[in-house]
């Protein structure tokens, strides 16, 4: 298995130039063709209110924007200077984020960026999850704070025996078959004897990757903390997990894995949905 396409999320907030970078890396990895996305902003005023505003305020406004989307423009033609990739960048226009979804469905893996609620930079609509969903690509979220290198060098796998769980594992072959380690595991003593551990651990051993099994024993309520504390004590750098195994408004109501890791990454997560 391989990755031929992969687009990532341009946009203006802090994290873009390491996100940049980490799909550089990961493109140059499986020699991908790489094409950047950015989603032009607009200025969304109803047509009642723009007469009352100055034009030479207007103008302003759109050369701010125009600004800004050259920066992106600009940060991504750094990022891929001098490598041998083939690569594309598109300006889009539209809202987010159906358009930007729409661009992501004939890749094979899409870089995202997670949420900053205190970037500025970051187009005020933008939210992974909704894109995740829209795409049906997988997903891979890099965090708004760090620098990251890839291949992974120890890899984690959250593994509860669901769909999404499952489709998300298989979506990663490709980038779990460049890391050096693997580590699955299971949230829950009750849960983990029917979760096919053994038959994973065979299946993926046929994909030519050796992986270890481990059990953690904690609440489901917990679990999104136990996954994490083993991502660090374990200097994981890439998380592996199905996204809203549950319907989003449960998790919304409920709270739930995937929100609370999409809130608290420090590592980048494979996402599939």
């Amino acid at each position: 298995m391989a990755i031929h396409d992969l687009t990532v999320y341009v946009d203006n907030d802090r994290q873009c130039g390491n996100r940049l970078n980490f799909a550089v890396a990961v493109a140059q990895s499986f020699k991908a063709n790489l094409h950047g996305v950015y989603v032009k902003r607009q200025l969304g005023i109803p047509t009642y209110a723009e007469v009352q505003i100055p034009k030479d305020a207007l103008a302003q406004a759109e050369k701010s924007l125009a600004q800004m989307a050259a920066s992106a423009s600009d940060a991504f033609q750094q990022a891929v200077a001098g490598g041998s990739l083939e690569t594309r960048y598109l300006e889009l226009r539209g809202t987010l984020p159906d358009v930007l979804s729409a661009s992501l469905r004939y890749v094979d893996l899409a870089v995202l960026a997670q949420r900053h609620p205190e970037d500025d930079g970051l187009n005020v609509h933008y939210k992974p999850d909704p894109v995740m969903f829209q795409t049906g690509r997988p997903a891979l979220i890099v965090p708004h704070s760090g620098e990251f290198t890839f291949p992974a060098r120890h890899a984690l796998v959250a593994w509860d025996g669901g769909a999404a769980s499952a489709r998300a594992l298989h979506d990663a072959l490709p980038l779990l078959s460049k890391a050096e380690q693997i580590l699955v595991v299971t949230v829950g003593k009750r849960a983990s004897a029917s979760l096919g551990e053994n038959d994973l651990s065979a299946h993926l051993s046929r994909h030519g990757l050796k992986v270890q099994l481990r059990n953690i024993d904690a609440a489901d309520s917990h679990a999104h903390e136990a996954i994490l504390s083993v991502a660090a004590d374990n200097g994981s750098d890439l998380l592996v997990m199905g996204g809203y195994g549950h319907t989003r408004l449960r998790e919304l109501v409920l709270g739930g894995v995937t929100r609370h890791v999409m809130s608290e990454m420090t590592v980048p997560v494979l996402m599939s949905h």
